[in-house]
């Protein structure tokens, strides 16, 4: 029994913006399509910019948040919408050498789960996280 060796094929690069400009994949396989095809409409770079935007002009992708300790310390951080509270929280309590498990963290008086965004919890620029410290317990009131 004989094996055959694999010979691999060479790919030869298409380059599609020749003398046509941008080419469009609309057109028969064999027949490239102009951009001066009249039945197709480039949208322009503005109108591109726009529908690419999720949120108006005004707000930005970021948002900085303060967290304020126990201690009155407070610590500035500047993330993105999108990105879950857990690594803020996490690099505050790593600033401060403080064990991230042995906090509690709140927004507007009231606990947050860290998976949330800022999004999801509506929060703006300037806007402020308290951190304390977990207590079990209360206070022993003497007789």
């Amino acid at each position: 029994m004989v094996k055959k060796k694999k010979t691999k094929k060479k790919k030869i690069k298409n380059d599609r913006s020749g003398r046509f400009g941008k080419i469009w994949n609309c057109g028969t396989a064999t027949s490239p399509v102009s951009v001066g095809n009249p039945g197709l409409k480039r949208m322009s770079k503005t109108s591109r910019q726009e529908r690419g935007r999720k949120r108006p002009l005004d707000e930005s992708a970021t948002v900085n948040l303060k967290v304020k300790g126990q201690d009155g310390r407070e610590l500035f951080f500047r993330i993105k919408r999108n990105t879950q509270l857990s690594k803020l929280l996490t690099a505050y309590c790593d600033r401060l050498q403080l064990e991230y498990k042995a906090m509690q963290f709140f927004y507007n008086g009231n606990r947050f789960s860290a998976k949330k965004t800022p999004d999801q919890l509506h929060m703006e620029d300037g806007d402020e996280i308290d951190a304390t410290m977990h207590q079990l317990g209360g206070g022993y009131r003497g007789i």
